[in-house]
C-alpha cells in the first residue's frame, strides 16, 4: 500500500470517534480533525495535506453510504397509513 494510502487509513480510524452526533444522524469527520491529525503526525506541506484530506473524505464518505444502507428501518408509525 502506498505510504499516503496508509497514512489516510491510519487517519481515518483514529478519527472516525471524532464525528459530529445528533438527532440520530452520524456526520462527517469534521476538518479542524484531519488537520489537528496532520499536523500532530508532522505533516505539514500543504499538498501532502491536500491528499491526506481527499483520501480521508473520501473514505468517510463510503463509510457514512455504508451506515445509511445499513441501517435498520424504524418501524410504522402507530396510526400511520
Amino acid at each position: 500500500m502506498p505510504e499516503l494510502a496508509a497514512t489516510a487509513w491510519d487517519c481515518f480510524w483514529d478519527l472516525t470517534g471524532e464525528r459530529p452526533l445528533g438527532f440520530g444522524a452520524v456526520g462527517q469527520i469534521p476538518w479542524s480533525t484531519i488537520a489537528a491529525w496532520a499536523d500532530r503526525h508532522g505533516i505539514h506541506c500543504n499538498d501532502q495535506f491536500e491528499r491526506l484530506k481527499r483520501l480521508v473524505v473520501a473514505l468517510d464518505r463510503r463509510w457514512l453510504e455504508h451506515l445509511r444502507a445499513s441501517a435498520p428501518t424504524p418501524p410504522p408509525s402507530p396510526g400511520a397509513g
